[in-house]
This record gives C-alpha cells, sequence and structure tokens, in this order.
C-alpha cells in the first residue's frame, strides 16, 4: 500500500496547531503541512502504519513519530478489479492499548 504521511511544520504554524486535536481547534490550515514520507509499504490498516512508524521506522521518513494533528493517506487496492482508492485520515487522538481495552 502507498502511503504519505503529512506533519505540520512549526516555522509556518503561526496558530500553534501542532499537536492540537480538531475538537480543540479550528480546521487546520493545508499550507502548514510537510510531506514527510511518500512511499509503498508492506502494512495494512492504521495500527499497523502507526506501529511501523512510532517503533521501527523507515529509511525514507523524515518526520518525528506519529502523533496528534499529522495526516496519514494511504492509497490501496478498493476492489477485484485493481482500482484503487485513496483515503486521507486526520490524527485526533491517542491511545494506549489499555485505553482501547476499557472503551
Amino acid at each position: 500500500m502507498r502511503v504519505k504521511i503529512y506533519q505540520i511544520n512549526p516555522e509556518r504554524d503561526s496558530n500553534r496547531m501542532k499537536f492540537i486535536s480538531l475538537s480543540d481547534s479550528q480546521s487546520p490550515d493545508p499550507s502548514i503541512y510537510d510531506e514527510v514520507f511518500n512511499a509503498e509499504i508492506d502494512e495494512n490498516g492504521l495500527e499497523e502504519i502507526y506501529g511501523r512508524f512510532n517503533t521501527v521506522g523507515h529509511p525514507l521518513f523524515r518526520g518525528h513519530s506519529l502523533s496528534v494533528s499529522d495526516v496519514i493517506v494511504t492509497d490501496e487496492k478498493a476492489s477485484v478489479q485493481e482500482l484503487k482508492r485513496q483515503n486521507s485520515y486526520f490524527i485526533n487522538s491517542l491511545y494506549t492499548s489499555n485505553e482501547k481495552d476499557e472503551n
């Protein structure tokens, strides 16, 4: 799956949006984001992607560990006809494995 990761560039973040969830802020301005990763990876699903970039990393990754306010874009095959589907995800909150089990 092709994955792109975008993170806020602190030099363009005049409203201090980095690490702020959508519920605590206004809509983020796309112009303050930098693409910090764009490559094919073997992981499938957001939890695997999150685990990869917060533990093992990737040689092409130029950002900090994934956190609130980051954006993940995935390109994946959506059907037998090999159509591609692009999905975008804003990391709005983080949880530990204990928090996930409690909910």
